[in-house]
């Protein structure tokens, strides 16, 4: 979990980074783009194994809270991009950036807490 936030962050300040310097072109999007989508193959499922570790006894009322949280974000985070719209992808590629590293900070955080090795 940690490589695959690690490598959404990174794909996804290049992003921003490319943007802001304004070198970023069609060709260096895709790949990136779908760097930071494809690393979700990683984050995801160990994400929400971890989640669902918490709760032996009540597993599918944990999985229906982890969908609707996964919805709530979805929403806000699309509401968000919505509002910040401006005709040019830096609201997109910072929202992409800001949420790569918030997930990295809470992972890293949480691992640290939850006393886990921060290297699953």
């Amino acid at each position: 979990m940690k490589t695959g936030l690690l490598i959404q962050a990174v794909a996804a300040l290049s992003l921003l980074l490319l943007t802001l310097g304004g070198l970023l072109t069609l060709w260096l999007a895709i790949p990136l783009i779908m760097i930071v989508c494809g690393m979700m193959a990683l984050v995801m499922p160990n994400g929400i194994a971890s989640f669902l570790s918490l709760f032996e006894r009540d597993s599918g009322a944990a999985t229906g809270l982890n969908g609707a949280l996964q919805f709530l974000m979805a929403g806000l985070v699309g509401a968000l991009l919505g509002t910040l719209h401006d005709g040019t992808p830096i609201p997109m590629t910072a929202l992409m950036a800001g949420s790569s590293l918030l997930a990295m900070a809470l992972f890293l955080l949480l691992a640290r807490q939850g006393g886990a090795s921060a290297e699953g």
